[in-house]
């Protein structure tokens, strides 16, 4: 493990709340999120000299613990953001937010969830979305992949 993932992933190890593998998959996904990237060019999605993070992709199969890597992660970027900022949870199922509010307790992350797909809800039937982006505050967003494609916007 690299010594800033270690601090805040081996913790969760020996005090059971995950396994080896499952710490494993969070050091490679906390390492790639650190990875930052400056664009070179002056493409239409990005600005020349814009930073961009590198992605990860948790590809596991059924039971392995995907929430609760997740979790882990999620709670090692609040803790090297020192409780700052907020992150994106994409999910397939709408029902799986308690399933992340209990891989987040549980891990130790305290954060406020919100339902993605409720603030659309409150938009109203302009689907034009609403002006949730800097008010939103810390937390975790949850959304799921129908809300991606559904042509509603979190502005």
């Amino acid at each position: 493990l690299q010594d800033e993932a270690a601090s805040t992933i081996l913790p969760l190890v020996v005090e059971g709340k995950l396994s080896p593998l499952q710490a494993e998959g969070v050091a490679l996904a906390t390492t790639r999120f650190n990875r930052v990237f400056t664009s070179n060019s002056a493409g239409s999605l990005q600005q020349k000299g814009a930073v961009q993070r590198a992605g990860f992709f948790l590809g596991d199969g059924a039971g392995i613990g995907k929430g609760r890597q997740i979790a882990a992660t999620i709670r090692d970027a609040f803790c090297r953001n020192h409780g700052r900022g907020r992150q994106l949870w994409i999910s397939t199922s709408r029902e799986l937010i308690e399933d992340a509010k209990r891989d987040l307790n549980d891990v130790g992350c305290h954060v406020e969830i919100h339902d993605g797909v409720d603030l659309l809800g409150k938009s109203g039937a302009s689907g034009k979305g609403l002006g949730v982006g800097g008010s939103l505050g810390k937390g975790v967003l949850f959304i799921t992949y129908s809300l991606l494609v559904s042509g509603k916007r979190l502005e």
